[in-house]
């Protein structure tokens, strides 16, 4: 057997108990207290609430430049990507004031 394939079943845990170099060991980070612990995870879930929060404002307010877009370049498949805001603007006239409103401001 070659040194390459040694190394090769070494590192992919053939040769060893490890499962591997890309794996980590169950449990907690050498050096990490249960303290440091529970606070990764508290702000792993403020992060998600966060990003869950942003994206959908971040989503609606895209529509502005992207009636930009569309009226520059006649790109008509972007308006498939808003589709749902216009279905809702359907059921909600504040909301589809709104939305008008702010597009116009991007169109000029």
């Amino acid at each position: 057997m070659s040194v390459w394939t040694k190394a090769t079943l070494r590192y992919s845990g053939a040769l060893s108990n490890s499962a591997g170099i890309f794996h980590a060991p169950r449990g907690r980070i050498r050096g990490m207290s249960e303290h440091d612990e529970k606070r990764r995870g508290a702000g792993c879930a403020i992060g998600f609430v966060l990003v869950s929060l942003f994206l959908p404002v971040l989503y609606v307010l895209s529509i502005g430049p992207a009636a930009w877009l569309v009226k520059r370049t006649d790109a008509q498949w972007i308006c498939a990507i808003y589709y749902p805001l216009s279905l809702l603007g359907e059921y909600c006239q504040p909301l589809n004031d709104a939305l008008e409103w702010y597009m116009n401001l991007w169109m000029g």
